[in-house]
């Protein structure tokens, strides 16, 4: 039996298992003692480790692109691809395709992959799977890498795992795409947005102070030139609904479409795990909508733990180069430490759309000559007036271009008239409750 010896680099990794030895500091590194090549005892490599979910998909889903031939590695060849049909049925099949992109991109829905693979000149065995493990009656899963040299001279195993593990992620499905995503303890809920749901959407259209406008072209700079600089920055946007703060996100994702993963979060967030998908798709967004119904304080009814588990995250060095975008109606709702400068970059205040800027709106969001006409001097005073915000003004154009479209015939003039005041009624929570408007941003005066 070989003897066990302690090892700290990979070349004496290697002089061991040729001498007969096999390093285990740390490595995860067992061995294979086979008889062969004349009756000369060779002794050889397995590397195994664990892998995170989403790292187990960019695994299956790279060695299926190689194979196939869509991609091309100078140090790797695969020279046989096939999988396990399930667990249940162990039967080898070919891998089973989920969904594609158009550069040859897929996801593979077996649960086992195998590959012989030549990597450096040598043959290795890859083998990428999961386990079901049962804890005190909890069942739960895990994922894992083996590499095993079937040559005499296969002794990178650890090397070539970590190489797939870095070069599968950096053709990843699912690398510069907008995602939505939804996190919790037992699955990672992906789905891919369409960048048709972007499109029209840009900075140029939105109307804010030039200061915050510079400030959000600035983020998308940052995301453009990632890899000179290898920073992320975080912003958080605040205002009362209506003033531009899901368009400027929305804008700032077209812009960056295709230099970056955007991660748009629904649902439940476990933010140690989001955090590891980022990592892994750098330069990475996310995109945090309502982020005090997410983290709120430990003043109010929210609980702390998810406000302790994002400054956990936020304070990891390594976390400095993932980019953030939140949005709320009220910092004041955000817990202090969660929004202090060093955890966020810059806090932007939204404020209401300034009154010379209603036509601009208008023009910028309606082609539909009949309607336009619809916003004469004594609209716009009335408009004016009553001091709507940017996203009631987009609504009304809207209901208005719907009622062109069944009714033709109808009276614009009157039915946007008998709308606006309906509306200022309905957008308000209570009449006696003046500061709480929800469509409009005051009074008659």
């Amino acid at each position: 039996m070989p003897k066990l010896i302690r090892s700290n680099s990979q070349k004496d990794y290697e002089n061991n298992l040729k001498d007969g030895t096999c390093c285990g500091e740390d490595r995860e590194v067992d061995y294979i003692k086979h008889t062969a090549l004349g009756g000369k005892n060779s002794v050889f490599p397995l590397f195994q480790g664990e892998v995170i979910d989403f790292e187990y998909e960019f695994l299956k889903s790279y060695l299926f692109i190689l194979d196939s031939g869509r991609l091309q590695d100078k140090r790797l060849k695969i020279k046989n691809f096939s999988a396990m049909g399930t667990i249940s049925h162990p039967v080898i099949i070919p891998p089973l395709v989920t969904s594609a992109d158009e550069s040859g991109k897929v996801l593979i829905d077996n649960d086992i992959i195998y590959a012989l693979v030549n990597f450096d000149g040598s043959d290795y065995q890859v083998t990428v799977f999961l386990k079901l493990m049962l804890n005190y009656g909890h069942e739960s899963t895990k994922h894992f890498i083996s590499v095993l040299g079937i040559q005499p001279d296969s002794f990178k195993t650890k090397e070539l795992s970590d190489y797939l593990r870095a070069e599968s992620v950096r053709h990843s499905y699912y690398k510069n795409k907008v995602l939505s995503m939804s996190v919790d303890e037992q699955r990672l809920d992906i789905q891919e947005l369409s960048t048709d749901e972007f499109a029209g959407e840009g900075l140029e259209q939105i109307y804010v102070p030039d200061a915050v406008k510079n400030e959000l072209q600035r983020f998308c700079s940052c995301v453009e030139h990632y890899n000179r600089h290898r920073l992320g920055l975080r912003f958080l946007l605040c205002g009362e609904p209506g003033t531009g703060k899901t368009k400027s996100v929305r804008a700032i994702i077209n812009a960056c479409l295709g230099k970056a993963t955007v991660l748009y979060i629904q649902g439940e967030i476990i933010f140690k795990k989001l955090f590891k998908f980022a990592e892994l798709l750098q330069p990475c967004i996310i995109c945090l909508d309502d982020f005090d119904l997410i983290v709120g304080s430990r003043d109010n009814r929210f609980s702390p733990r998810s406000l302790g588990a994002f400054l956990q995250e936020l304070d990891g060095f390594r976390k400095n180069d993932i980019f953030i975008l939140a949005t709320t109606n009220d910092k004041e709702l955000i817990d202090k430490a969660a929004s202090r400068p060093g955890r966020f970059d810059l806090v932007i205040d939204f404020s209401r759309l300034d009154k010379n800027n209603y036509f601009d709106l208008i023009q910028t969001n309606c082609i539909d000559e009949r309607v336009l006409s619809v916003f004469d001097d004594k609209f716009m005073n009335e408009l004016r007036k009553k001091r709507v915000t940017g996203a009631f003004i987009t609504n009304l154009i809207k209901q208005l271009e719907i009622k062109n479209q069944i009714n033709p015939d109808e009276d614009l003039q009157t039915y946007a008239n008998n709308l606006i005041e309906l509306s200022y009624q309905g957008f308000y929570k209570k009449k006696q409750e003046k500061e709480m408007s929800f469509g409009f941003n005051g009074h008659d005066d």
